[in-house]
């Protein structure tokens, strides 16, 4: 599945299709590790960026405005 907004993914991850989490994921997963290695320095950016992915998979509904995902993330 590819949506063209981050809006309408978390619409769907919030209506309970955890496929549409995947689809963040994959849209986003590899700028987090970036910013995170930026941070942590790249040993630890992969574990820092599966934590902030599992937060944000617990806690979809905390997101104030969906197309703000990546920031949020």
């Amino acid at each position: 599945m590819r949506l063209d907004s981050d809006r309408i993914l978390v619409e769907l991850v919030l209506s309970g299709d955890r496929s549409a989490f995947g689809d963040l994921i994959t849209r986003h997963r590899a700028k987090s590790l970036e910013f995170a290695a930026r941070i942590v320095g790249p040993a630890d950016a992969e574990d820092v960026v599966q934590d902030a992915l599992l937060a944000a998979f617990l806690g979809p509904h905390r997101l104030r405005d969906p197309d703000r995902f990546q920031a949020w993330l």
